[in-house]
C-alpha cells in the first residue's frame, strides 16, 4: 500500500457554481493510499480531502470547510491504460452548521504517456443520496469533468 500526504493551495476569481466573481483561497489537505490488487493489473484508491476555504463574497469574508471522501478502482486495457469507476461524497460546513452534500460517480481513464509522464480524465454525474433522492444544485454542479496531468521529475 502507498500512502501519499498533498498539500496545494489554490486561490479562485470565479465561483465554480455560479459563476460570479470572487476571491477565495482553497486550502486542501489530502490523505491519499492506493493498492495494487493484482500487480500492475487492477488497483484500488481511497482518498480524504479537508479544503478549508476562505471566500469573500459581498464584501464579507466567509469560511467554508468541505470533506471530500473518494474511492476509485481501475484495471488495466492496455499495458499503458487504465479503464476504471470513481465514487466522491463531499460534505459541506458553512458558519458552523452542515450546508450541503452531493455524491458523484463515474468512469475514469488513465494513460501512462511516458515513464515520467501520465494524463488522467474522469468524468462524473452527481447522483441522488439517501436524503430525499434530490440532488445538491444549490452547492455543487450536475456534472463534474476533471482532467490531470503529471510529469514526474
Amino acid at each position: 500500500m502507498d500512502l501519499t500526504l498533498s498539500f496545494d493551495p489554490l486561490w479562485e476569481h470565479i465561483d465554480d457554481v455560479s459563476g460570479r466573481s470572487v476571491q477565495s483561497y482553497v486550502m486542501p489537505l489530502r490523505l491519499l493510499a492506493d493498492m495494487a490488487l493484482i500487480p500492475e493489473k487492477t488497483f484500488v484508491a481511497l482518498d480524504l480531502t479537508y479544503a478549508p476555504t476562505f471566500a469573500r463574497l459581498g464584501g464579507l469574508w466567509q469560511l467554508q470547510n468541505q470533506i471530500e471522501i473518494a474511492l476509485a478502482a481501475c484495471t488495466a486495457v492496455t499495458s499503458n491504460s487504465f479503464l476504471g469507476v470513481e465514487v466522491r461524497q463531499f460534505a459541506l460546513n458553512q458558519h458552523r452548521f452542515f450546508s450541503g452534500s452531493a455524491v458523484f460517480l463515474g468512469p475514469s481513464l488513465f494513460v501512462r504517456l511516458s515513464e515520467a509522464m501520465m494524463a488522467k480524465i474522469v468524468g462524473e454525474a452527481q447522483v441522488p443520496v439517501e436524503t430525499g433522492g434530490r440532488i445538491d444544485l444549490a452547492n455543487y454542479q450536475r456534472y463534474q469533468v476533471r482532467a490531470e496531468f503529471a510529469l514526474n521529475f
